[in-house]
C-alpha cells in the first residue's frame, strides 16, 4: 500500500501543500459536525424534558437555570445549532470546490506532461507503441488516474477524519453502543473486502485493456472507411468495437453493484442494531422511550453521517483498486522519462547550425535496437545545397531508414552524419529541425481552414506578403480565389475536401511557408493520377538551386528532375547516378 501511495504522490509531484489544506478542511468540518451532535442531544432534552435538562445544567452551572427563561434558552439553542449547521455547509461546499479544482487542474497537467514527454521520445520508442495507447494514455489513462484514484483518495482522507471524529464522540457517549456496532460494521467490512478485492484488481486491468481495444476499434473503423464500405467489411470492424464496448460495460455493471453493496450493507445493520438497543433498554433496563430518545436520535444521527462515510471508504478504496492499472501506467510512462532523462537533450540543444550547404553521409550504418542485422550499411554520399537528389530502389531496401537518419529522427550505429562541418547528433537535433521539412506519402492535414493547414499556429498575425507569394509557387492561388472564404475555408477531417493534387501542394506551401532549407518528400505523389504528379514535379523543379530537395520515388518521371539518384538494394548504394545514366541502366538491365 505505501509503494502505491509513492507512486501517486510521484505522479502529483509530491503536493503535499495542497493535501495538508484538504485535511485541515475536513477537521474543521469534522469538528463542526460533532458540535453538532453534541448540541443536538442537549436540545432535544431540552424540548422533551425541561426539568432533566436544568438537573444536568445545575450540575455544571449551579446558578445558570434559575436566571433564563426556558423559551428563550430554546431560541439561543436553536440559533446556535442553525449557525453551527450553515458554517458547516458552507466550509464543506468551499472544501468540494477546491477539490474538483485541485483534480480537474491535475488531469490538464498530466495531459501537458504526457504529451511533452510523448513528444520528447526518441523515435525508436516512439514506433514501439501503437497510436491507440499514446491516445488512451494521454485520453483515458489520466482522466481515471484523476477520478479512479486521486479524487476517492481525497475522500477517503475526508470521511475517515469525519468518522475518527464521530467515533472518539460515540465513544464518549455509550461505550458499549459504540463497540457493539463497530464490531458489527468492521466484520461485515472484512467480509466483503476478502470477497471482492482481487476481482477488483483484476476488473480494474480488464477495463483499461477493453478501453483501449475500443479506441483501436473505431481509429482502425473510421481511417479504413472507404476500403471497409467497398469491400463490404464495415461490420467486421462493429463487431470488434461491440464486442470491446460490451466487455467494458460487463465491467462497470460489476463496479456500479459492488460499491452500492456497502452503503446498502451499513444501512441495514445501522438501522436494526439502534432498533435492537431500543428493545433492550425499553424491556430489558425499564428506560422509558422519552428517556432514551435524545441519546437515540444522537447516535441516529452519527449513523446518518458516519454510515455513508464508512460506505464512501469502502467505496474509494474500491475504485482505488480499479485505479491501480492507470497508477502503475503512469508512473512507467513518467517515471521512464527520468530513467531516460538523457534522451531527452532538448534543453541541452544550444548548437545551432547556420547556413545550409550540405549533407554528408560517411560510412553511415544503422541497425534498430535488440537486433543483429544492419538496415542499412556504409553509405556514403553527398547533397549540396539546392540540389535535387533522388532515391529509388526496391521496397524493403532501407530508403525510408536512410531517410530517418537524414532527418535526424534516427541516429547512425556507426559512421556520422554531416550537416556542413557540423556532427548530427541528439545534441544538435532540434536546430536541424528547424532546416527540414517532411511531405509522406499520407499527407498530415488537420480538420481546419487552408490557413491554418499551411502556417499550423493559431496566431492570426502571418506575413500576408510572402504566404501569397507561396501560393504563386505552389498554383495553389486560383484554387483558393474560387473558394467561397477563400484561404479560410475548412478542408475537412484529413482533407477530404480537397483532392490528392490539392493536398499535396498544401504540404509543399507549408514547408515553403516555414522557410526550411531542405524538403523531403517520401513517395508523396504516388497517389496522384499522372497530370496531378506532373504539375507538382514541375513546381518542384522551379524550386532548384533555392531548396534542396530529397525524393523517393519509383517513378521514372519523378526522378528526372534530380540531378543526382541514388540507387539503394538490401541497405547500400549500389550506384549514384544522373537521370540520363540511370535509364540507359535500366533499359540495359
Amino acid at each position: 500500500m505505501r509503494n502505491y501511495l509513492d507512486k501517486i504522490l510521484f505522479i502529483i509531484d509530491y503536493k503535499y501543500k495542497n493535501l495538508i489544506i484538504f485535511f485541515l478542511l475536513f477537521s474543521c468540518i469534522s469538528f463542526l459536525e460533532v458540535v453538532t451532535l453534541g448540541i443536538i442531544g442537549p436540545y432535544l432534552t431540552l424540548l422533551t424534558s425541561p426539568e432533566v435538562f436544568y438537573k444536568n445544567l445545575d450540575i455544571y452551572f449551579p446558578n445558570f437555570s434559575q436566571s433564563i427563561i426556558i423559551d428563550n434558552l430554546i431560541i439561543y439553542f436553536g440559533i446556535i445549532v442553525i449557525s453551527i449547521i450553515i458554517l458547516k455547509s458552507t466550509i464543506f461546499i468551499l472544501c468540494q470546490y477546491f477539490i474538483a479544482k485541485f483534480s480537474w487542474n491535475e488531469i490538464v497537467i498530466l495531459r501537458s506532461k504526457l504529451t511533452d514527454k510523448y513528444k520528447k521520445i526518441s523515435y525508436e520508442k516512439y514506433i514501439k507503441k501503437n497510436s491507440s495507447e499514446y491516445i488512451q494514455n494521454v485520453s483515458v489513462i489520466c482522466a481515471n488516474f484523476v477520478k479512479a484514484t486521486l479524487m476517492p483518495l481525497i475522500q477517503i482522507i475526508c470521511d475517515s477524519v469525519l468518522t475518527i471524529s464521530i467515533i472518539i464522540f460515540l465513544m464518549l457517549t455509550d461505550i458499549i453502543v459504540f463497540l457493539s456496532v463497530s464490531f458489527v460494521l468492521i466484520f461485515v467490512g472484512f467480509i466483503l473486502d476478502k470477497f471482492f478485492k482481487k476481482r477488483l484488481l483484476l476488473w480494474g486491468r480488464l477495463k483499461n485493456e477493453a478501453a483501449v481495444e475500443v479506441i483501436k476499434g473505431v481509429e482502425n473503423s473510421y481511417l479504413g472507411y472507404k476500403e471497409t464500405k467497398i469491400l463490404n467489411k464495415v461490420s467486421i470492424f462493429k463487431k470488434f468495437i461491440l464486442n470491446a464496448s460490451r466487455a467494458l460495460a460487463n465491467i462497470e455493471i460489476k463496479l456500479k453493484v459492488i460499491n452500492l453493496l456497502p452503503r446498502a450493507s451499513i444501512e441495514i445493520l445501522a438501522v436494526t442494531i439502534l432498533i435492537g438497543f431500543i428493545f433492550v433498554y425499553i424491556i430489558y433496563q425499564n428506560y422509558f422511550l422519552i428517556d432514551i430518545i435524545p441519546k437515540l436520535v444522537v447516535f441516529f444521527l452519527a449513523a446518518l453521517r458516519i454510515g455513508p462515510a464508512i460506505a464512501g471508504i469502502n467505496v474509494n478504496i474500491n475504485n482505488l483498486r480499479v485505479g491501480k492499472f492507470a497508477v502503475d501506467k503512469l508512473y512507467e510512462e513518467f517515471n521512464e522519462e527520468i530513467t531516460y532523462s538523457d534522451n531527452n537533450l532538448e534543453e541541452k540543444n544550444t548548437e545551432e547550425f547556420s547556413d545550409f550547404k550540405s549533407i554528408s553521409l560517411i560510412n553511415m550504418s544503422y541497425k534498430y535496437p535488440n537486433t543483429n542485422d544492419f538496415v542499412v550499411k556504409d553509405i556514403n554520399f553527398k547533397i549540396n545545397k539546392g540540389e535535387i537528389l533522388g532515391v529509388t530502389g526496391p521496397s524493403g531496401s532501407g530508403k525510408t531508414t536512410c531517410i530517418d537518419l537524414i532527418l535526424g529522427l534516427l541516429y547512425p550505429t556507426s559512421g556520422e552524419i554531416r550537416i556542413n562541418d557540423k556532427i548530427l547528433s541528439k545534441y544538435n537535433s532540434s536546430s536541424w529541425y528547424k532546416k527540414v521539412a517532411y511531405l509522406p506519402q499520407e499527407i498530415f492535414i488537420i480538420n481546419e481552414s487552408i490557413l491554418r493547414n499551411i502556417t499550423l499556429s493559431n496566431n492570426d498575425d502571418y506575413d500576408k506578403d510572402f504566404l501569397e507569394n507561396i501560393l504563386k509557387k505552389t498554383n495553389l492561388e486560383s484554387f483558393i480565389e474560387k473558394l467561397p472564404n477563400g484561404i479560410n475555408t475548412s478542408v475537412g477531417e484529413r482533407g477530404v475536401n480537397l483532392s490528392g493534387g490539392q493536398r499535396q501542394r498544401i504540404a509543399l506551401a507549408r514547408s515553403l511557408y516555414q522557410n526550411r532549407d531542405i524538403i523531403v518528400m517520401d513517395e508523396s505523389t504516388s497517389s496522384l493520377d499522372y497530370e496531378a504528379e506532373k504539375r507538382i514535379i514541375n513546381e518542384v523543379s522551379q524550386l532548384k538551386n533555392k531548396t534542396t530537395i530529397i525524393l523517393i520515388s519509383h517513378n521514372f518521371n519523378i526522378l528526372s528532375v534530380c540531378d543526382k539518384i541514388m540507387y539503394v538494394n538490401n541497405g547500400t548504394v549500389k550506384k549514384m547516378d544522373n537521370f540520363k545514366q540511370l535509364f540507359e541502366n535500366e533499359e540495359k538491365n
